[in-house]
């Protein structure tokens, strides 16, 4: 009888594991005391109960910096975006409650738009209006964890993943506008389909 109840059991969890999870939510970046808005997105195919292929994709945007000379006024925009693969381990020891951990590796990808005006002390003074955008890509990882809420079959809500974040090759010296490691706060929802 208590062979036949496991059996069960582990039957029912087996069919609430969903082949493929999309996710798509609300990301915050917290890197060098610069809180950044931003967006997550992520694909997960379910190998099995405890591993999860991922590809996870975000974006950040922080506020426009404008900097101050006696010669120049310039206004940087930057644009952050990076691309992860990986491994998720997760936990299904409770029912509807699932937390887990991952290890994911790729590129940040970042624009820096510059724009603004020079002058000159010698004829012709100006000002002069200018702009520049430049981009640049680096090897990127992040490992975190998080914690999914099963709300129905098919809907889950992510209420929480952390990650810390560590981008290769940046130079110090542009720390003032991207740094090369922070923290990723995010949430939102996870819609499955298909069956394991």
């Amino acid at each position: 009888m208590i062979l036949l109840t496991l059996a069960v059991s582990q039957s029912a969890m087996a069919q609430s594991v969903s082949k493929v999870e999309l996710f798509g939510g609300y990301s915050h970046l917290w890197e060098h005391k610069k809180h950044v808005h931003g967006w997550s997105a992520s694909f997960g195919f379910n190998a099995n109960q405890w591993l999860t292929l991922v590809g996870d994709v975000s974006g950040h945007y922080p506020a426009d910096e404008t900097e101050f000379t006696r010669l120049s006024t310039t206004t940087f925009n930057v644009d952050q975006y990076r691309f992860y693969f990986g491994p998720r381990f997760s936990v299904r020891k409770v029912k509807n409650i699932t937390p887990y951990f991952h290890l994911l590796l790729g590129v940040a990808h970042t624009r820096i738009a510059f724009s603004g005006t020079s002058s000159s002390d010698l004829p012709p003074t100006g000002p002069f209006p200018f702009s520049e955008v430049r981009s640049t890509n680096h090897f990127s990882g992040a490992a975190g964890a998080g914690l999914d809420v099963k709300a129905s079959e098919r809907i889950t809500v992510r209420l929480i993943q952390t990650d810390y974040i560590r981008d290769a090759g940046h130079t110090s010296g542009l720390c003032r506008l991207v740094c090369p490691q922070g923290v990723r706060f995010g949430s939102g929802v996870v819609i499955g389909l298909g069956k394991k």
